[in-house]
């Protein structure tokens, strides 16, 4: 063994110093990344209530979810909530991330401000905007809609308005964690950029378009 390693280049010896390292927690990412994933798919073909005795039925589980109406509602209303959610998040986050980055009173207690929600409970959050879509009296929107005379609405109870709902609370808990990456993205583009661009006569919104955008769009990925 030693008159192997002694065999080994230094950029071999590297390498495999390096994956010793890398091994322990990579087989442990593997473990609990893929093993229950290629698990359930395994118990996604058998008829097994987790007590009884397992019998396997292939594909006929799958064969039965996709000839189900209430599957393919389901389904597209997730992809509705990716389409919709996501992007209004992230420019939500990114106005305020920019407008935020331009002030210098107060920055970090607003940012603050705008954090706190990411780190509340999930159950908190849920409660606290239960009660904002209940009906009057008691219901905060539906109190301010009944002050610009509009008739109170059922939030959650609706069916063109529900997923709209939930999807509310979930893109403002959100939007502290998108909007302290959106200005970490914007304060490492280096300064000269935009001071080169401004002696070149180039306008805000050029300097957004031409600079800022591009240099954030490693930020984009990593948030979308």
């Amino acid at each position: 063994m030693a008159d192997f390693w002694n065999k080994l280049t230094i950029r071999q010896k590297l390498a495999i110093t390096a994956w010793l390292f890398l091994a322990v927690p990579l087989v442990f990412y593997i473990t609990i990344r893929f093993y229950p994933t290629f698990e359930a798919f395994y118990v996604s073909t058998l008829k097994w209530n987790l007590l009884g005795a397992k019998k396997a039925i292939g594909m006929k589980n799958y064969i039965k979810i996709f000839a189900d109406e209430d599957f393919w509602l389901v389904l597209w209303n997730t992809i509705k909530y990716a389409l919709v959610g996501v992007p209004v998040s992230m420019l939500i986050a990114f106005i305020i991330a920019y407008w935020l980055n331009e002030i210098d009173f107060g920055h970090d207690f607003i940012r603050a401000m705008y954090f706190i929600p990411f780190l509340t409970t999930a159950v908190a959050m849920a409660w606290v905007w239960r009660w904002f879509y209940q009906p009057l009296p008691i219901g905060y929107f539906n109190i301010m809609l009944s002050w610009v005379g509009i008739p109170q609405q059922p939030f959650l109870k609706s069916v063109t308005q529900g997923l709209y709902s939930i999807m509310a609370p979930a893109v403002w808990a959100g939007l502290g964690f998108q909007i302290v990456i959106f200005i970490a993205g914007i304060r490492a583009v280096p300064r000269s950029y935009f001071e080169a661009a401004e002696i070149d006569g180039a306008g805000r919104w050029q300097i957004l378009r031409e600079i800022t955008l591009p240099a954030l769009k490693p930020t984009i990925i990593f948030l979308t």
